[in-house]
């Protein structure tokens, strides 16, 4: 409801999750995903550094070994986990997302970081190469050039396609040749019921105190709801779980900084 209501995306188009801080809260995820008509979860890394995960479905439960718990343990048929094969960084590190790894120095070392992985890939079993980080990582000027030179290289080697993971599910589903993919209408760029951007001057920036933090989101919404959208209160409409404990996180260092002021008189 969020991301329809205050990012105008159609509710249709939200097929799939990723957990908080790739935290699945075991089967009950699961069961919930299948109520709520999504698709596939890509939230689960997958430890093993040899060949690459196919994505699956969890008709007979997961593939590979859960690491973070608490774990699903049933089988969901007609669901989909697209795996986080581990990225490898430098000084031997591994990461679910590109920003955990230790931060490359310059431009040339990010790029090296994207080909290096890809390579993992495209050279073994051709498992779907997932892009897995936070926006804010390409916030850096040279961390979003090297980003850019790497798509511009894998697209070059003309059998290389950049999907979203819905797409990717579908050809899983129906796959064709790379003689016919061309073709493939999952793959066609028809967006014609696509919602529009904001229009110019519409875009606004709502601004909260939540405890002891100012948090901002955009939205081309007509008004900024009252309070910080949250799970409990997806419209802003009353205080929020996450306000409530905020306020209570606020309320005891306040009390804590007055009893500190009181005994040092």
């Amino acid at each position: 409801m969020i991301i329809s209501e205050f990012a105008a995306v159609d509710k249709d188009h939200i097929r799939g999750l990723r957990a908080p801080y790739l935290a699945i809260n075991g089967d009950v995820t699961f069961n919930m995903m299948k109520e709520e008509g999504f698709l596939y979860d890509s939230s689960m890394p997958a430890r093993e550094l040899g060949a690459p995960i196919w994505p699956f479905t969890l008709d007979f439960g997961t593939q590979h070994e859960c690491t973070i718990e608490p774990c699903p343990k049933q089988s969901h048929p007609g669901l989909w986990e697209i795996p986080m094969n581990l990225f490898k960084g430098s000084l031997g590190f591994t990461c679910p997302m590109v920003d955990g790894c230790p931060r490359p120095k310059n431009k040339h070392q990010a790029l090296e970081l994207f080909r290096e992985n890809f390579n993992r890939n495209y050279l073994s079993n051709k498992a779907p190469f997932l892009q897995a980080f936070h926006a804010g990582w390409l916030r850096t000027p040279s961390f979003l050039e090297a980003f850019q030179l790497f798509l511009d290289e894998i697209l070059a080697k003309g059998d290389v396609w950049i999907v979203t993971n819905y797409q990717l599910i579908q050809w899983m589903r129906t796959p064709v040749s790379l003689s016919n993919i061309a073709e493939f209408e999952p793959f066609q760029c028809n967006f014609e019921q696509r919602q529009s951007r904001c229009l110019k001057g519409t875009k606004k920036r709502c601004s909260y105190e939540v405890g002891l933090d100012t948090v901002y989101f955009n939205t081309c919404s007509a008004k900024c709801p009252k309070y910080y959208p949250w799970v409990s209160s997806p419209m802003g409409e009353k205080c929020s779980f996450k306000c409530q404990y905020a306020a209570t996180v606020q309320e005891y260092y306040l009390k804590l900084i007055s009893q500190r002021r009181n005994s040092s008189k």
